[in-house]
C-alpha cells in the first residue's frame, strides 16, 4: 500500500494535550471504545453522536483518527465500516501506524459495544472529559500569559478571557426532529399569546416599527451614519424610550428584563447627561454649571434623575476598543443575574477582532469576518437577544457627491453585509440656509435578510436640538412635509 497521503484530505487539528499533562484519571478509554464500537456496529449512531463529540475530544489518538475517518466518510456519502475505515485512517495527515493497527483497534472497539440506550451517555462522558482536559491545559496557558511581563495587563486579561471561552465551549446536543422542534415552537407562540414571551423588541419609534415591526431576537441590526451625524444621540433617544417600556413591562408582569449598553463613544456619565437633557430640555451648559440653574430647573433635574435612576439599563463604558470575547464575557455574567432583552453597541467600527493566532495567514477582511462579525452573530444566537449596533461609513461615502447612503458605504463592507441581518443608513440634510429639512433625518433601508419590507424603504425622524433627542414626526409635521 502506498504511503503517499493526499494533501486534499480535510485534516483535523488534533488538540493533543494529553501527552503534555499527566491527568490520567480523566482518561476513559472504555467509554471511547464503546462510542467507536457503537458506530462500527450501526453507522446510524454516528449521526446521533456527531452533535455531542468531535475527533479532538478523544484522549486515545487512534480513536480520534477513527472518528475523523467517520466524519469524512459521512461527508462524502460513503459507507462506514471497519474495512473502509482501515483504508481511510492511514491517509490522514500525522498518522504513523499501519492499516493492520487500525483493523486491530476497530476489532477491540467492536468488542466493547454498550447497549444502544447507553451510547448517548458514553458520548457525553467523552465530551465532558475532553472539556475538563482543555480546562487543565488552559490553566497552563493562562499561567504563561500572567507571567509574561512583556504584555500589558489589559492584553493579558483579554487573552485569558479568550482562552477560558475557547476551552469551555461545548458541543451541545440539540433536538433536530420535526416533532420536538414543532412542539417547542408551538409552546413559544402559546407563551406569546399569554404575554409570557417577547420574541420581538420594539424600537420605540413608531415610524421605524411600522416597517420593521420591532427587532427580531438573535439578529444583528445595524444603524450606520457618517462621522458627527448624530448616531449616538439617536441610540440614546431609542434607549430611553425602550427602557421606559421595559420598566412598565417588568412592573406589570413581575419580569426582570434589562438592556445592556456597550459604549465606546461616551462615558456612562455623558449618557446620563444626554438623558437629562432629553427629559428636561435643560441646556448642556446648565448641567455643566449647576449653580446657574433656576429653582424650577433644579426641580425638573431632580425628577428626571429619579426617572433615569430607575431605568433597567446596564451601561458598560470601560472598553476603549471592545472585542467579541469581552462582550460575550460581560453578557454571560449579566445573564446570570437578570433576563437580557436587548444588547446595544456604540459603535461597531471601534471594535477589534478577538485574539488572532500568529500562525494564521489571512487577509484583513477575512480576519474581520472570522474573528469579529461572525463572533458577534454567535453572541446574538447564544443569548437569543437582538443586538443593535451603530456603525460608521467608510471614506467613499464622504467623498461621493450624492450623499444618499449605500450598502457599499459600510466600513468592513463585505463582512458587515454578509453576517448582519438588517442595515439602515441615516442621512441628515444640512444646507447652507436653514430650512425645515435641516432637522429631519432620513433612514434608508439597505438590507433586510428576514424582512423584505426593509430594503428600499425609508422613514424620517425629527432631531430636536434644544433637547438633543430624536422623535417621531407629529401629524402636523407629516402633513406639512407632504
Amino acid at each position: 500500500m502506498s504511503n503517499t497521503k493526499p494533501k486534499s484530505n480535510a485534516i483535523i487539528h488534533l488538540v493533543n494535550a494529553y501527552n503534555e499533562i499527566a491527568i490520567t484519571s480523566l482518561f476513559n478509554r472504555d467509554s471511547e471504545y464503546a462510542v467507536i464500537g457503537s458506530v462500527l456496529h450501526d453507522p446510524e449512531n454516528f449521526f446521533r453522536l456527531a452533535e455531542i463529540i468531535k475527533a479532538s475530544d478523544f484522549s486515545d489518538l487512534m480513536c480520534a483518527y477513527i472518528w475523523h475517518a467517520f466524519t469524512e466518510l459521512a461527508a462524502t456519502g460513503r459507507e462506514i465500516d471497519y474495512l473502509t475505515v482501515s483504508h481511510v485512517v492511514p491517509t490522514l495527515k500525522g498518522f504513523t501506524a499501519t492499516e493492520d493497527d487500525v483493523l486491530t483497534a476497530c476489532a477491540n472497539t467492536m468488542a466493547a459495544v454498550p447497549r444502544i440506550e447507553h451510547v448517548i451517555d458514553y458520548a457525553q462522558m467523552v465530551a465532558d472529559n475532553a472539556t475538563r482536559l482543555r480546562i487543565v491545559k488552559a490553566t497552563d496557558d493562562i499561567r504563561k500569559l500572567a507571567t509574561d511581563k512583556a504584555l500589558t495587563i489589559d492584553d493579558v486579561v483579554r487573552e485569558v478571557d479568550t482562552i477560558a471561552f475557547e476551552s469551555t465551549k461545548r458541543h451541545n446536543l440539540k433536538p433536530t426532529d420535526m416533532n420536538t422542534l414543532a412542539s417547542q415552537y408551538h409552546d413559544l407562540i402559546e407563551r406569546g399569546m399569554q404575554g409570557d414571551y417577547v420574541s420581538i423588541v420594539p424600537s420605540g419609534f413608531l415610524a421605524m416599527d411600522s416597517i420593521i415591526n420591532g427587532y427580531r431576537k438573535s439578529e444583528i441590526h445595524i444603524i450606520a451614519g457618517g462621522a458627527g451625524a448624530g448616531k449616538s444621540t439617536w441610540l440614546l433617544s431609542q434607549l430611553i424610550l425602550l427602557a421606559k417600556r421595559v420598566k412598565k413591562y417588568n412592573a406589570d408582569t413581575g419580569s426582570n428584563l434589562r438592556i445592556v449598553h456597550f459604549t465606546m463613544e461616551m462615558l456612562a456619565r455623558e449618557c446620563i447627561e444626554k438623558w437629562v437633557m432629553q427629559e428636561t430640555g435643560l441646556a448642556q451648559w446648565k448641567l455643566q454649571r449647576p449653580m446657574k440653574m433656576l429653582p424650577e430647573e433644579r426641580r425638573a433635574f431632580t425628577m428626571a434623575m429619579g426617572e433615569i435612576a430607575s431605568l433597567p439599563i446596564e451601561i458598560v463604558d470601560e472598553f476603549g476598543s471592545l472585542r467579541p470575547v469581552d462582550m460575550r464575557t460581560r453578557v454571560k455574567r449579566y445573564a446570570q443575574q437578570f433576563d437580557i432583552c436587548m444588547i446595544t453597541v456604540d459603535g461597531l467600527w471601534l471594535m477589534e477582532p478577538d485574539y488572532v493566532p500568529h500562525n494564521i495567514k489571512m487577509q484583513p477582511d477575512q480576519v474581520i469576518q472570522k474573528y469579529l462579525t461572525q463572533r458577534i452573530t454567535e453572541i446574538g444566537k447564544a443569548f437569543d437577544v437582538p443586538i443593535v449596533m451603530l456603525h460608521q461609513y467608510n471614506q467613499d461615502a464622504k467623498n461621493r457627491g450624492n450623499k444618499r447612503p449605500l450598502l457599499s458605504d459600510m466600513k468592513w463592507g463585505q463582512a458587515v453585509q454578509q453576517d448582519f441581518h438588517t442595515i439602515w443608513g441615516m442621512y441628515r440634510k444640512r444646507g447652507d440656509t436653514k430650512s425645515e429639512d435641516d432637522n429631519r433625518v432620513t433612514f434608508y433601508g439597505l438590507k433586510g435578510r428576514s424582512n423584505t419590507a426593509i430594503e428600499g424603504s425609508t422613514f424620517q425622524l425629527v432631531f430636536e436640538a434644544t433637547r438633543n433627542l430624536y422623535r417621531d414626526l407629529t401629524l402636523d409635521e407629516v402633513n406639512q412635509h407632504e
